[in-house]
């Protein structure tokens, strides 16, 4: 990975340079192989911020591994976490998920809802609650941040109160829930179908797509060969 610092307008900052995305993207694009520059524009074409998981006090850190890794092979960009204050090492691993994934970290419940709220997001609890509504009756045209609870108590009383829905997956066994980890992967997969359902409604603007291939450019080379083809590119 390269040493170049993301600044607040979106650029890089190198040498006391500045750099836009499509600057890098002209000067580090044509070093990819054909191939990979297909694969790459192609897994771009399908990102969506529609969905987004947060994880709530999660014991096992392999079970946010394993969101981590649904979240990235559904397309969707970003995940929120609040941190247990007790959690469980794990040797699982998200196969390079975590290199595409935006993870947003919070204190509590409260200043995350509030920040997702603010993008526009609406706050959805799943928990098994007699007022919660059934994945499939959710009117799922506005974007979504699905909150997943400890893997013992569940959501938080407080989530429960700062929440603007409760869902619950419909099932017909005994068993009246599903891991963590299942859960979410039901629900990005449920969430992705829809999006794939509306064209290019819900995927992410060419500009986002510009600012996540850049950042993935900048992580395929060395930091020598990044600043050779950038020598004579243009700064912002």
């Amino acid at each position: 990975m390269t040493a170049l610092a993301l600044t607040k307008s979106g650029n890089y900052l190198m040498h006391g340079k500045q750099y836009s995305p499509a600057t890098i993207i002209a000067a580090l694009d044509p070093l990819l192989t054909d191939s990979r520059r297909a694969k790459l524009d192609r897994v771009l074409s399908h990102r969506s911020n529609h969905c987004l998981p947060v994880m709530e006090s999660i014991h096992d850190v392999g079970n946010i591994n394993a969101v981590m890794r649904s979240a990235e092979i559904f397309g969707f960009t970003r995940m929120a976490n609040i941190p247990s204050q007790k959690f469980k090492k794990s040797s699982r691993v998200t196969s390079g998920a975590d290199k595409w994934i935006d993870m947003e970290t919070y204190q509590d419940p409260n200043s995350c809802y509030e920040s997702l709220k603010k993008r526009g997001y609406t706050i959805c609890a799943t928990a098994l609650r007699d007022d919660a509504i059934p994945f499939n009756k959710l009117d799922l045209s506005k974007p979504r941040a699905f909150v997943f609870g400890n893997e013992k108590h569940g959501v938080s009383d407080t989530t429960l109160e700062l929440v603007d829905e409760c869902t619950i997956i419909p099932t017909v066994g005994f068993t009246e829930s599903f891991n963590i980890s299942v859960a979410a992967a039901i629900v990005m997969s449920k969430m992705r179908d829809y999006v794939e359902a509306h064209g290019e409604l819900y995927l992410l603007p060419k500009q986002e797509q510009e600012a996540i291939k850049a950042r993935q450019l900048l992580l395929q080379f060395k930091y020598k060969t990044v600043i050779q083809h950038l020598s004579d590119s243009p700064t912002v």
